[in-house]
């Protein structure tokens, strides 16, 4: 996350609230731009998101993926409970534990520095509290 320009230089959510000022009140802003020329530092936001509250992961493979679905589903098809002909027959939980264990693996072989951006969504209806929010400084 952290090797990831755009949070460091330009982070999104500053385009997000750009495009929705124009959109709805016809207000140009240059939030980003600013941030650009006035940065000194960066700060990294943390907050702790349960699994199921997460509405996309990055390297996330599903039944519907086509041929890079069949080729995971026959590699791990040993350890499914029920016998599929195809990967879009799997449930999501298959998805959900091939990509967590994914993940883990290459944390455990990385000896805790990663080797691929881990990205993940947050659904739009997930609310934190303010108490369970950290900010760093980078």
């Amino acid at each position: 996350m952290l090797k990831y320009s755009t949070v460091k230089n330009y982070p999104e959510i500053f385009e997000t609230i750009e495009d929705f000022m124009r959109s709805w009140f016809g207000k140009t802003l240059s939030i980003g731009y600013e941030w650009t020329k006035l940065k000194q530092h960066t700060y990294i936001a943390t907050v702790r998101v349960k699994y199921d509250d997460m509405s996309y992961r990055s390297n996330y493979i599903s039944g519907d993926d086509g041929a890079d679905a069949n080729d995971t589903f026959w590699r791990y098809e040993e350890f499914c409970y029920k016998k599929y002909d195809w990967s879009d027959q799997v449930p999501d939980c298959f998805w959900d534990n091939i990509w967590l264990i994914n993940i883990c693996l290459d944390l455990i072989c990385s000896f805790g520095e990663t080797s691929q951006s881990i990205c993940a969504g947050i659904k739009h209806d997930i609310v934190f509290p303010y108490t369970d929010l950290k900010i760093d400084l980078i």
